[in-house]
């Protein structure tokens, strides 16, 4: 890094095995990634690499856990939309 290049700010880091992320957002893209992993798993399996496995076994419970229980992702800045309130019924105008 030169010294005229900016350091990165502190807590900016990026996750190493961060899901929540946009590109994720569709779920069929979350089912096939978790689907994918399960297979990888077992080939690893198959072919005697038991090591392996549990890693992808675990990389593979870890994304299905983040993917179809605790994936929240935030809206993109400036669509979130507010809903409107109702409009109040006048209690004179009747039903």
């Amino acid at each position: 890094m030169a010294p005229s290049d900016p350091k990165p700010a502190r807590g900016r880091r990026k996750a190493v095995l961060e899901l929540r992320v946009p590109f994720f957002r569709p779920m069929w893209r979350r089912v096939a990634t978790v689907i994918v992993i399960a297979l990888w798993t077992g080939v690893e399996i198959a072919m005697g690499n038991p090591y392996w496995a549990l890693l992808a076994g675990g990389i593979g419970v870890y994304s299905a856990y983040v993917f179809f229980f605790a994936f929240d992702l935030p809206e993109p800045a400036g669509t979130s939309e507010v809903p409107e309130a109702p409009a109040a019924k006048d209690p004179e105008a009747g039903p």
